[in-house]
């Protein structure tokens, strides 16, 4: 949000004070200044150029079409200037650039003014065109002044050029009440005090007081002749507050110069006088305005309710809205003519033949006008001030403010009495303040007439007082001040957070939380994954509708802030999947990602209840950047994510099983990960038509893992132990078996029939084709025995394996393979 230090000035009375000052006291008081940047109408504000007198003109003795002039610019001696210019003529009032002055033209060019020999005479400056001096276009010849222009004055006086410092305002959605020129002064002007009371302290100096005001206003008495629209205020819940009158006289045209200044700087187009004044209002008070051509109300009445079905509304900016009953219109008998709170209709608003106006100024449900808002895809200055609460004690004044400035500017000649609806439940919050639990909150004792100060510098009113208590009634515009806390925080922020007072009585201590087990997992995961070479990311928890289309169990928004938010995620492959093409679209294509966040979806069973996990996600895409120098460009694989994903669940101290699953809908192939017959997990390769959407064109493998069922599982400190004292030994069994065998089997079998001595059993090698009879595949397994006791004997090793083959082949028909 942009605030012109200028228009500020005319609202507290800081005087000259320096602009960093200003900066610094709104920074340290909530309101961030993001930049401090100086506004100039033209470009350099013409310095350097003065109005000059032409005196005498002759022929250039060595070029057709150059003059030698004499200038008289209110110096001693006169100015030698050679001009091109055609129209130069003895006695005109023109512009002279003297030299040493930067011009900046319309086409962006700058000319520093030198004195130089063109043709062999010196001159001594330049006559200026419009488009040099970056005023206008025209370069047919030279600016000529009216006669009457005093000789020497500046050019920027003479045209009246405005000069400000805007100041940008980071807003914070929560501080509506800053959303305006007053709001800020009323900041500034209690920070100010409270600084000033502390430098007296300190240093015995008073200081001077600061008060924010807005202008006084003086009205004629109003006409008894205009007669105005009957209210009807159909839902008071959504407009608590409505106020309206009837401006006749009504002359548009171009606003005055000080008004398209004050506009121009803060960015805003200026469009005419009426509409120029209501977004003055708006900007210096935060009470939007609208004005409706009279001639809308030929009916005599104005309806404040939900649309109905089938009703539409041409906006101002051309578009054609239907509307429903949860958008609050403003109507007159017939039809809608204003989106309530945030854009009017394109043909009931002010035209050039508008003699009379009816101007409204309301309170209208902030949210009402973010649904309306949101529903519409509109966003307007008045929306982005009544979404976060306006101040309601005003928006009588704002009426009254318009009126009298556009009287002032001569753009109407008199105006009705003030129609007004205020409902019983518009009433100020009134909020208990202790001082005690103040203390306690900042830690540190601020003096009670210091929070006094503030608090009445910030327009908190005191209902009641004692040495213990204030009894408070919030002002309207404190839309965020609901309770004790939030009152103790306006006084904190105020004081200054580099006002607080070192201390060694407050102290913060975080006890660690031993059975946090969670905590333990992230530890775990954040520790053994960046040492595996992987990088964390962090995704929004919205992501796009069309990544989910077929899925009927993902939540959606009901009115989501855009097209690209407007589905809860239900799992984490479509941020991993972003970040990676993110990445690879920048020649960045091995990458490991891994993310710890929410997932969330409806409840198979009823469809109706949601349900949401703490999940790991880890994706994995390119080569290995951990493969052998001398092997080159291997690729990431499906074995590799396994590798990675076991590694964590073993370092969280759990056994597992495996399952695969062929219908996965993100994976295939897809393996699950089982402990205690509850799937934890699964991984697997990104299925293709999932990488095309996200228009990845190279492999990758995914991996997500419950947290919340690591927890529920056996999940415990892993236990290190010291390596055996004795050797251990290995053994090889090549086996054929049906198709439909799975290594996890071998294994089980393997660990139930030897559970002392054998220590690890892998697969090497799968293997069907050429010698394999149909129906058979080859697997070749390597076992680890080891006797934590005794050295094992070949006899022991012997009689174990026979154990193993024996149970292999009567629980699966597999039998040795002979070569």
């Amino acid at each position: 949000m942009k605030i012109s230090l200028n228009w500020l000035q005319t609202l507290v009375n800081i005087g000259a004070l320096e602009q960093s000052l200003v900066g610094d006291t709104l920074t340290q008081c909530g309101l961030e200044i993001e930049s401090i940047t100086p506004f100039e109408s033209v470009q350099g504000m013409l310095k350097g150029v003065v109005v000059g007198h032409v005196t005498e003109k002759s022929k250039h003795p060595d070029a057709d079409r150059l003059s030698i002039t004499k200038v008289d610019v209110g110096e001693a001696a006169f100015l030698q200037i050679v001009c091109g210019a055609p129209n130069v003529e003895v006695g005109q009032k023109v512009l002279v650039a003297r030299v040493g002055t930067s011009l900046h033209s319309v086409t962006g060019a700058t000319v520093e003014i030198k004195k130089s020999k063109i043709r062999g005479t010196w001159s001594e400056g330049m006559i200026c065109a419009e488009d040099e001096l970056g005023i206008g276009k025209n370069h047919d010849g030279i600016l000529v002044l009216e006669p009457n222009a005093t000789i020497g004055q500046n050019a920027s006086q003479y045209f009246h050029l405005y000069e400000d410092t805007i100041l940008e305002i980071g807003l914070t959605p929560n501080r509506g009440d800053a959303a305006s020129h007053y709001g800020v002064a009323i900041d500034l002007a209690a920070a100010l005090n409270c600084k000033s009371k502390l430098n007296s302290v300190t240093n015995g100096i008073n200081l001077p007081h600061y008060e924010a005001q807005l202008p006084k206003i003086q009205l004629p008495n109003p006409s008894k002749e205009l007669k105005l629209p009957k209210l009807n205020i159909h839902n008071p819940e959504l407009c608590p507050q409505y106020n309206g009158m009837v401006i006749a006289g009504i002359r548009v045209g171009p606003s005055p110069t000080w008004l398209i200044n004050y506009l121009t700087c803060i960015g805003q187009r200026p469009i005419n006088n009426i509409v120029d004044v209501t977004n003055f209002v708006m900007f210096e008070t935060g009470q939007p305005l609208h004005a409706f051509d009279a001639r809308s109300f030929d009916k005599g009445s104005v309806h404040v309710r939900p649309g109905n079905a089938g009703e539409s509304l041409l906006t101002l900016d051309g578009i054609e809205r239907k509307i429903d009953n949860t958008n609050l219109v403003i109507a007159n008998e017939t039809q809608p003519l204003c989106l309530a709170g945030i854009m009017g209709g394109k043909n009931y608003g002010v035209a050039n033949d508008t003699t009379s106006i009816f101007l409204e100024s309301a309170t209208f449900s902030a949210v009402s006008v973010r649904h309306t808002g949101k529903m519409q895809g509109i966003k307007t200055d008045s929306s982005f001030r009544f979404e976060r609460g306006t101040d309601a004690g005003l928006a009588k004044y704002a009426l009254q403010r318009a009126c009298a400035l556009l009287l002032e500017i001569g753009a109407a000649t008199h105006y009705s009495e003030i129609s007004e609806f205020r409902s019983e439940t518009l009433q100020k919050n009134k909020i208990t303040f202790r001082y005690e639990k103040c203390e306690k909150v900042c830690g540190f004792t601020i003096e009670k007439n210091a929070i006094r100060s503030i608090l009445k510098d910030l327009d908190f009113q005191f209902v009641s007082e004692n040495e213990k208590e204030i009894l408070l009634e919030v002002p309207f515009r404190k839309t965020d001040v609901t309770r004790e806390i939030d009152a103790i925080e306006e006084v904190l922020r105020i004081y200054g957070m580099n006002a607080i007072p070192d201390s060694k009585k407050v102290q913060f201590h975080f006890p660690e939380n031993k059975s946090d087990k969670k905590q333990k997992i992230y530890n775990i995961i954040d520790q053994l994954l960046p040492a595996l070479g992987f990088s964390e990311i962090m995704s929004t928890s919205l992501t796009k509708d069309h990544y989910y289309a077929e899925n009927k169990l993902v939540i959606k928004m009901l009115h989501p802030l855009s097209a690209d938010l407007s589905v809860l995620r239900n799992s984490l492959l479509a941020g991993l999947l972003e970040a990676a093409i993110f990445n690879v679209k920048r020649k960045n294509e091995d990458l490991k990602l891994y993310e710890k966040g929410r997932i969330y979806e409806r409840s198979v069973k009823s469809g109706e209840s949601f349900q949401e996990s703490e999940m790991l996600g880890m994706l994995l895409t390119g080569k290995r950047q951990d493969s052998d120098p001398y092997q080159k460009d291997v690729q990431s694989s499906f074995f590799s994510m396994k590798s990675y994903v076991e590694a964590v669940l073993m370092r969280v101290g759990i056994g597992f099983k495996t399952q695969e699953q062929l219908d996965h809908p993100e994976m295939s192939p897809c393996l699950n990960y089982i402990v205690n017959d509850l799937c934890i997990g699964s991984i697997g390769g990104i299925r293709k038509n999932i990488l095309e959407k996200f228009d990845l064109h190279q492999e990758a493998f995914f991996a997500q893992i419950e947290i919340q069922k690591i927890i529920k599982s056996s999940f415990s400190a892993v236990k290190y132990k010291e390596p055996g004292k004795f050797p251990q030994v290995e053994r090889d069994l090549t086996l054929l078996m049906n198709l439909d065998v799975k290594f996890e089997q071998l294994k089980e079998i393997a660990e139930q029939c030897e559970r002392k001595l054998l220590k690890d059993v892998r697969l090497c090698d799968v293997y069907q084709g050429e010698k394999i009879p149909a129906g058979k595949k080859s697997y070749s397994l390597k076992f680890t025995l080891e006797d934590e006791e005794t050295t094992l004997t070949d006899k022991k090793v012997e009689s174990v394996m026979g154990k193993i083959l024996d149970h292999f082949t009567n629980q699966l028909q597999a039998e040795l393979r002979q070569f």
